[in-house]
């Protein structure tokens, strides 16, 4: 006599299988999904500093305020809403980080990523 498995047994078990899976690839997805927005946020975070150390360094200042990058924002309150009120500004920030625009949309948005790594945020 050969032993084995009955076909009810072989399909038990798949279903067991089957919702297990469907019970924990959600939560799987969830924090795959997490770690990837906390790695793109330290991603973000590192590009900054890197840039805002390199503008620090560059005035020979320990405060990003006392360089000489934030002297061309306006010192009255005023927002720097569009790119022709702050194209001083950011040119400037162009020195430390590559600036995209993108006149077309409303605001124009902005992206921008350090100038050793090239790795756009």
């Amino acid at each position: 006599m050969k032993k084995g498995f009955t076909l009810a047994e072989v399909l038990i078990t798949l279903g067991i299988i089957g919702v297990v899976a469907a019970l924990t690839i959600p939560s799987l997805i969830a924090n795959y999904q997490k770690q990837v927005w906390v790695n793109q946020l330290k991603k973000t975070v590192s590009v900054l500093e890197n840039g805002f150390k390199k503008a620090m360094a560059d005035d020979g200042v320990d405060k990003l305020y006392n360089t000489e990058l934030w002297s061309y924002l306006p010192n009255t309150g005023a927002s720097c809403t569009s790119y022709s009120y702050c194209a001083t500004f950011l040119d400037n920030l162009s020195k430390y980080f590559n600036l995209t625009i993108d006149k077309k949309s409303t605001p124009p948005s902005r992206s921008f990523s350090n100038l050793n790594n090239n790795s756009t945020v």
